[in-house]
C-alpha cells in the first residue's frame, strides 16, 4: 500500500504526468543506474576520463589513505629529555592520556586553533594597552597607565567576552559543520558494508547531490587541511584534489576504486572523529573558564542590562520641544 492508502497500480503513473493534473515532469536522469559500481566512474559525476591523463598512474597509486593520514592527525611521540606531552592548540588528550593533534580547514583554523588561555590573555592586554593609549592622549603623560579599578574590570570584561565569542563560533562549528559530515560520512560506510554494490542507492538527483556534497565538503576539506600544514600553494592542494578524483573515479577496476572509497571513507571516519574530539575538548575549555571567573561573567551581565535598559529608555524617550 502507497501512504495515502491506495494500491501502487491506482496510483498516478510517474511516466504520465498529464494524469497528475499536469504536474512537474520527472526528472528523466532519475531513471539512470545509481548503484555504487555507477556513482564511482567519471560519466556519473559529468566527467572526461581523459581529464586525468595528465596525473600518472603511480602518483594516484601513492595517494592511499596511510599517505594522507599522517597529515590529518597524529600522536604526540615524547622525546628523551621531554617525557610529559604539551598540547599544542590543535591537540587534545584522549581518555587514556595520549595527545592527538589534528589539522584543521583555513576556515577552522580561525574559530578553533587558538587556547582558550591565551585568547583571554591576548584580548585581556590588548583592551589595557587600548586603554594605555587613551588615557596619555587625555592627559599628555606618556607614562601613564591605566590600571584603576575599572580598567581591570574592562579588560576582564574584554577578555571573556572574546572566550564567549569562541565558544559560540566553536559550538556553530560543530553543529553545522563537524557533525553533518560525520553523518554524511556514515551514510556512505553503511552503504558500502554488507551489500551489493550493483544495488540501487536512490534516484539519480539524490545520490550526485550527496556524493557531491562528501566530495567537495569531507574530502576537499581534508585535503585543504593538509595543504595548510604541509604548506601547499593553491595550485598543488587543486591537483591533489583531481588525484583523489582520479583514484576514485578512473584507476584500476570498479573493484580498485571500490577500495578506494571505502578507504577515503574509513580514513574520513576517523579524521571527523578526532576533530569532533578536539572541538569538544575546547568547547569545555571555554566553559571551564567561564566557571573559574563567574564574577566577571556577572559584571558582563549587569553591564549588559544596564546598556538594554538605558537603550530601552532613550527608545521610548519623548522629545522635547523648546
Amino acid at each position: 500500500m502507497s501512504p495515502k492508502g491506495k494500491p501502487i497500480d491506482q496510483l498516478p503513473s510517474e511516466a504520465d504526468p498529464g494524469s497528475q493534473g499536469g504536474g512537474v515532469p520527472p526528472n528523466p536522469e532519475n531513471g539512470k543506474p545509481t548503484a555504487l559500481v555507477h556513482i564511482l566512474t567519471p560519466e556519473f559525476h559529468g566527467f572526461d576520463a581523459t581529464e586525468f591523463d595528465d596525473i600518472p598512474d603511480e602518483v594516484v597509486a601513492r595517494a592511499t589513505a596511510d599517505e594522507l593520514r599522517t597529515s590529518l592527525y597524529w600522536q604526540y611521540v615524547a622525546k628523551s629529555r621531554r617525557q610529559d606531552p604539551e598540547a599544542s592548540a590543535f591537540s587534545y588528550k584522549t581518555p587514556d592520556e595520549e595527545v592527538v593533534s589534528v589539522a584543521l580547514t583555513p576556515e577552522e583554523y580561525d574559530k578553533a586553533s587558538e587556547s582558550i588561555t591565551k585568547l583571554a590573555e591576548r584580548r585581556y592586554n590588548r583592551v589595557l594597552t587600548q586603554r594605555d593609549e587613551k588615557l596619555r592622549k587625555e592627559t599628555g603623560d606618556e607614562t601613564a597607565r591605566a590600571r584603576s579599578e575599572e580598567d581591570i574590570r574592562v579588560a576582564k570584561r574584554g577578555a571573556m567576552r572574546a572566550v564567549l565569542v569562541r565558544r559560540a563560533k566553536m559550538e556553530e562549528l560543530l553543529e553545522k559543520g563537524i557533525v553533518p559530515k560525520i553523518e554524511l560520512i556514515d551514510k556512505f560506510i553503511e552503504m558500502t558494508e554488507d551489500r551489493n554494490y550493483n544495488l540501487a542507492r536512490g534516484t539519480r538527483e539524490s545520490v550526485s547531490s550527496r556524493f557531491e556534497t562528501l566530495r567537495t565538503t569531507v574530502f576537499d576539506d581534508m585535503l585543504d587541511a593538509i595543504g595548510l600544514k604541509r604548506g601547499w600553494s593553491e595550485d598543488m592542494t587543486d591537483r591533489a584534489k583531481r588525484i583523489i578524483q582520479k583514484r576514485l573515479y578512473t584507476a584500476g577496476t570498479i573493484r580498485d576504486r571500490i577500495d578506494n572509497f571505502k578507504e577515503m571513507l574509513a580514513l574520513a571516519n576517523e579524521y571527523y572523529g578526532h576533530k569532533r574530539a578536539l572541538i569538544l575538548t575546547k568547547i569545555f575549555e571555554a566553559k571551564q573558564y567561564q566557571r573559574q571567573h563567574p564574577k566577571v561573567v556577572a559584571d558582563i551581565l549587569a553591564v549588559d542590562e544596564e546598556r538594554r535598559r538605558a537603550k530601552e529608555s532613550e527608545k521610548f524617550q519623548l522629545p522635547t520641544y523648546e
